[in-house]
């Protein structure tokens, strides 16, 4: 999963330098910059969200706006950025249920007042889901997946 997230990260602008000037948290920030550049790359083509594994679950109502896919050797997976206009605090309580529910630890959680980002993985390590978080304009959560799982 690392070097998926590094790359994306990398792509959608989270190598920037924001430790200057700045009090936020690097990973906090690395997410609302990933986050932020992916959702902002809409398509206007619908985005289908049928080839998503059942631990990445989508909130109800949530409209996806871009869903890329890797496959690699020994792992499939990808991101999946989303909106809704559910507030930050509803969609975090919706993946704290699902995460429990298909058996999914958090590893990591950081917090800000308008970013969140919670790593989880499966106890035989064989499932990751990362979820990141960002309050939007207009009272729009963004959310954005990065989705893991080993071949068998």
């Amino acid at each position: 999963m690392s070097v998926l997230l590094v790359s994306l990260m990398t792509s959608c602008g989270g190598s920037k330098d924001v430790s200057k000037g700045s009090s936020e948290d690097p990973a906090v920030a690395a997410a609302k910059a990933a986050v932020g550049a992916v959702v902002g790359a809409k398509t206007g083509m619908g985005v289908s969200t049928a080839d998503l594994p059942d631990f990445a679950e989508v909130p109800s109502g949530a409209k996806a706006i871009h869903n890329m896919v890797m496959n690699q050797d020994n792992s499939l997976g990808g991101s999946l950025s989303l909106q809704t206009s559910q507030s930050m605090e509803e969609v975090v309580k919706f993946y704290k249920a699902s995460i429990a529910k298909h058996g999914l630890k958090i590893m990591m959680e950081t917090a800000a007042e308008d970013a969140m980002m919670l790593n989880t993985q499966s106890e035989d390590q064989k499932r990751s889901l990362q979820v990141m978080l960002n309050k939007g304009d207009d009272g729009i959560t963004n959310i954005n997946l990065v989705h893991v799982r080993k071949k068998e």
